[in-house]
């Protein structure tokens, strides 16, 4: 052990176990990823250089549609957005490209299904004065600063009161 190997073995039934688990797993590789043993590590390798290659796509893609939807935002004026498979950071760009494009300075964004999450937009005297109306209608919790607010929904139904709270305020 010290400065030298460790070693270690099985015999009997525990060998036969253990090889009877090895052939198992070998043989569940080989048909997953449709090569013999001796090319496993190459094709698990262009696996993860694929999705890699995937999620720098993804992420290209869901920036574009963020500039997208954002641009529209602020040319129809509208403050409020929804989209089911919306994630924060969907949200979070639509927002900022929203901004940029010149659109209304108070924003209701929302994804998710029943519940999910929200990304509010408005003056920071405005959002502290209205926060508590929004959560309790968006039955969520969340909190931010710099005149955004973010968090989770548990049911997102009430989106439209917490627009017209925001609205109104």
């Amino acid at each position: 052990v010290r400065g030298g190997s460790r070693l270690s073995y099985v015999a009997g039934g525990r060998a036969l176990r253990l090889m009877r688990a090895s052939t198992q797993r070998s043989f569940m590789l080989n048909k997953a990823l449709k090569c013999g043993p001796t090319e496993h590590v190459a094709a698990v390798q262009r696996l993860l250089d694929d999705a890699k290659a995937a999620g720098r796509s993804q992420r290209a893609l869901i920036g574009e549609l963020a500039e997208l939807l954002g641009q529209r935002m602020a040319a129809s004026g509208e403050g409020v957005l929804h989209r089911p498979e919306s994630d924060l950071g969907l949200l979070k760009g639509i927002a900022d490209a929203c901004a940029r494009a010149g659109g209304p300075e108070r924003l209701l964004l929302t994804g998710g299904e029943a519940g999910g999450v929200f990304l509010i937009v408005a003056p920071d005297p405005v959002l502290q004065h209205v926060s508590p109306a929004i959560l309790t209608a968006l039955h969520g919790r969340g909190g931010g600063r710099g005149g955004r607010m973010q968090g989770k929904s548990t049911d997102l139904s009430g989106r439209f009161a917490a627009w017209e709270a925001l609205r109104e305020a």
